[in-house]
């Protein structure tokens, strides 16, 4: 009987989480209203970003990125990148392209086998009328083995 009785106890505990409001007040942890339980949106001025990698068996790297922002100038910075570890990433080849409301950049590069893995990596930037950089976003394709 005692054992139910403090499972039953401890069954409560766990369950009736309450938390203090600023002014000292109790609230329930149901009621609690956060920026963080919020859905927000992730981009203000960026509606998409990719970015993708394939090597065929001759070692022929294909990559490309594409970003776009409704009326807004879009510079994209592709990057093929390479590692022996997967934690230090040495630029292998770089391009850059800027593009009004959106666009896309497709490169091949030939690569000979050394063991490295690669992946593409593209570094977006949404500019004002003016060139400054309003949203910055960078993302990373698959990692592929040569």
């Amino acid at each position: 009987m005692k054992k139910i009785f403090y499972l039953s106890i401890l069954f409560v505990f766990i369950f009736s989480f309450t938390a203090l409001a600023d002014d000292g007040s109790v609230v329930n942890e149901n009621e609690i209203q956060s920026e963080e339980t919020s859905v927000q949106p992730r981009y203000t001025y960026l509606r998409f970003v990719s970015v993708c990698l394939t090597i065929d068996k001759n070692g022929c790297a294909e990559y490309d990125c594409s970003a776009g922002a409704p009326d807004r100038n879009v510079r994209m910075k592709l990057y093929l990148q390479r590692s022996r570890n997967l934690f230090l990433w040495d630029d292998v080849i770089f391009t850059f392209k800027t593009v009004y409301d959106n666009g896309k950049i497709s490169k091949t590069y030939d690569l000979t086998p050394n063991n490295y893995t690669y992946r593409a990596k593209v570094v977006v930037e949404v500019l004002d009328d003016d060139g400054n950089i309003l949203e910055t976003e960078t993302a990373y394709s698959d990692t592929v083995r040569y």
